[in-house]
């Protein structure tokens, strides 16, 4: 049916007394017109919300991203921390080695029983220490991996829930806009 003609009878305001051949003509103008409208108000539904669950899909994507970012460095801070201390046990261990080495080089084997006896007191102290040390360094950056596996859990759960959360109002936005002949809803999802 012409639009111009819809506009008319509707301008018009055809009324009851009108003849039924021309009620009829209304009545299917009415009809299109409102499938129109239906077809106008879901586009404009369609359209808003569509970038609404994009950009939330992106915020969502962008937030798990800069957590596992969070994590992946603060893991390597972590291990880069404790450097320090590795080289400090590796240098003492090798103290320990180049003095049993030095008693090795010794060509009678009394001198070299005496060396290795000599050097023993320090050499266990040496070794007692760099066990206590790896011990107690490797209990802490455990402790520290799970601290901060928990906080990365934390931010995708966040993260995550954000999402759900956003998701759900922007659909349910969307219905309303839907039920409404594309009225967007005075308190949109923001995009």
């Amino acid at each position: 049916m012409n639009l111009k003609l819809i506009a008319l009878l509707q301008f018009y305001n055809v009324n009851a007394t009108t003849s039924p051949s021309i009620m009829l003509i209304k009545q299917k103008a009415d009809e299109v017109l409102m499938k129109q409208q239906i077809l106008v108000g879901a586009s404009v539904c369609h359209t808003y919300y569509s970038e609404v669950l994009k950009n939330l899909l992106e915020t969502y994507e962008k937030d798990i991203k800069q957590c596992q970012d969070n994590e992946n460095d603060q893991l390597e801070a972590l291990l880069n921390e404790e450097q320090q201390s590795r080289d400090d046990t590796t240098e003492s261990l090798n103290e320990v080695c180049a003095i049993l080495d030095s008693c090795n080089s010794e060509s009678e084997n009394l001198n070299f029983f005496d060396c290795v006896s000599n050097s023993g007191d320090k050499n266990t102290r040496a070794i007692w220490n760099a066990s206590k040390d790896s011990s107690e360094i490797a209990a802490h950056i455990r402790n520290q991996i799970q601290v901060i596996k928990f906080q990365a859990e934390q931010c995708s759960s966040n993260a995550e829930r954000a999402y759900i959360v956003g998701t759900a109002k922007a659909t349910d936005d969307m219905i309303a806009c839907y039920a409404n002949g594309g009225i967007i809803p005075s308190t949109p999802s923001t995009i």
